[in-house]
């Protein structure tokens, strides 16, 4: 017998499809656990991505950007969390491959400097810079067109809802703090039931 599971969005429930015993039309079974099924790569969420954090969120639009385009500026391109898309539901402490396409331009004090596009988490009482996904020198206001991002972040330990963000800085070397991104920043978003 094949099955057919439909998931919607009900609060933190679902509600499944299935055809009926006698061929004729279909059932549907509510129920407010998930079933072991729909988490067939063992991460502890669903593998549909039933969003689990209030309501489901807008998504930052095809290619997100910041800064000022003319002097220093970063686009996002192909965003995806886990291969899930720029959205996505997690269990605690599970690694998410985050990867992307990015253009960038730099506004140097001089000729060329050292610059860096850090990544991180921002949320309510978060806000924890991660790491560079990249750090090399730039020539002033020059574009690096399609440059490819990859970098992994752990889900958080604690139960809510976080903002993937970008920023570009300018330091000698990739540093360990950074002035909190803008919501404009937000890449991707992740949710820890």
């Amino acid at each position: 017998m094949r099955v057919v599971c439909l998931v919607a969005l009900v609060g933190c429930g679902f509600s499944t499809t299935v055809p009926a015993s006698d061929g004729g039309g279909t059932s549907t079974a509510d129920a407010t656990t998930q079933p072991a099924s729909c988490d067939l790569d063992g991460d502890g969420a669903c593998d549909d991505q039933t969003w689990r954090c209030g309501s489901s969120p807008s998504s930052p639009g095809a290619d997100p950007l910041f800064g000022d385009v003319t002097a220093e500026a970063l686009w996002s391109h192909d965003v995806s969390l886990a291969n899930q898309g720029r959205f996505v539901v997690a269990a605690a402490g599970k690694p998410l491959a985050l990867t992307f396409r990015y253009d960038w331009r730099v506004d140097c004090p001089i000729a060329s400097c050292q610059a860096q596009v850090e990544f991180g988490l921002v949320a309510t009482g978060v806000d924890q810079r991660l790491g560079c996904v990249v750090d090399r020198e730039m020539v002033d206001r020059n574009i690096e067109w399609s440059q490819n991002g990859a970098v992994t972040i752990v889900a958080p330990s604690a139960s809510g809802l976080y903002d993937v963000r970008l920023e570009i800085a300018k330091q000698s070397a990739c540093g360990t703090s950074w002035s909190t991104p803008g919501g404009n920043h937000t890449i991707a978003k992740i949710c820890v039931p």
